[in-house]
């Protein structure tokens, strides 16, 4: 859908896919070694993306040094736009970059909430619930 919208607005995409999450006991990772080949396929391209959007925060916490390691300057350079807007990931980021606030809490309580409702009214059909995500600018004073 990215694509898409960004095609039909006049914007050229190039998707760069990478096995990029790995699990290990559990636990979410990102290998370095893919995320640096990632940033050099970015500097291949012609002309240069000025844009780089991921699909999670993690990533982009990932990205950040392998942009920096192939000479380019996250927020100066090139843009970046993540997803989820988790605070800890992306507080050590300079500059902070746009994200996609996917309201994660405002999920899990609604999830809460809808469970509840579920076990009180186990007959009722099933109903879709939305969250609207919003969009935090990246910061501009870190620049």
């Amino acid at each position: 859908d990215f694509k898409d919208v960004m095609s039909a607005e006049g914007g050229r995409v190039h998707v760069l896919v990478r096995d990029l999450l790995h699990i290990t006991e559990g636990l979410h990772t990102v290998h370095r070694e893919v995320m640096d080949a990632i940033a050099k396929d970015l500097l291949a391209l012609t002309p240069r993306p000025t844009l780089v959007f991921t699909e999670a925060d993690m990533i982009a916490q990932a990205l950040y040094p392998a942009l920096q390691a192939q000479g380019l300057q996250p927020g100066r350079d090139i843009e970046v736009v993540s997803c989820n807007n988790e605070r800890p990931l992306l507080a050590p980021l300079r500059p902070r970059p746009a994200t996609v606030d996917i309201h994660a809490a405002e999920i899990g309580r609604k999830a809460v909430q809808r469970l509840i409702w579920r076990i009180r009214n186990p007959g009722k059909p099933p109903e879709v619930i939305l969250v609207e995500p919003s969009m935090i600018e990246a910061d501009p004073a870190m620049r």
